[in-house]
């Protein structure tokens, strides 16, 4: 069997309790994301170790787990192969409010999957896919970091 790696950062409340969990993507011991890798791969290979390799509840226990989901994961309705009770569907930064990618959201959240925008800046075009998430996960952009 080859080896798998995963990466998992707490997600806090406001009282700095542990609300949920980010699985990242990573490719071997060292604790990094290869951005040389299609962001396709890494959330297919997140899916399937989260799921197959580590299992959903050893990884996050009761709480939710926020997944990375590309462009192309979101058109082809990838979350849909997840639970969508242990999940949370992170629309990446880099993915544009498109018509399809808005009926994406909106059928994922039918579903019953809970929406997050990662690293969400307010800009032009993306108030409408805002009122479709139900999360808005910030994060500190590279060159903001100590």
């Amino acid at each position: 069997m080859e080896d798998a790696f995963i990466g998992r950062q707490a997600i806090l409340d406001l009282q700095k309790s542990v609300y949920a969990y980010e699985i990242l993507f990573r490719s071997g011991l060292k604790n990094a994301y290869d951005p040389n890798l299609d962001g396709n791969v890494a959330t297919q290979s997140v899916m399937v170790n989260a799921m197959l390799n580590f299992g959903m509840k050893k990884l996050v226990s009761n709480r939710k787990a926020f997944i990375n989901f590309t462009e192309k994961n979101l058109l082809s309705r990838a979350p849909k192969l997840l639970p969508p009770n242990s999940i949370v569907v992170e629309v990446l930064e880099t993915v544009q409010p498109t018509p399809e990618i808005l009926e994406a959201v909106r059928d994922l959240k039918d579903a019953g999957y809970k929406i997050a925008l990662d690293d969400f800046r307010p800009a032009p075009g993306l108030r409408a896919a805002h009122q479709h998430g139900g999360h808005h996960q910030g994060g500190f952009p590279h060159n903001d970091r100590p």
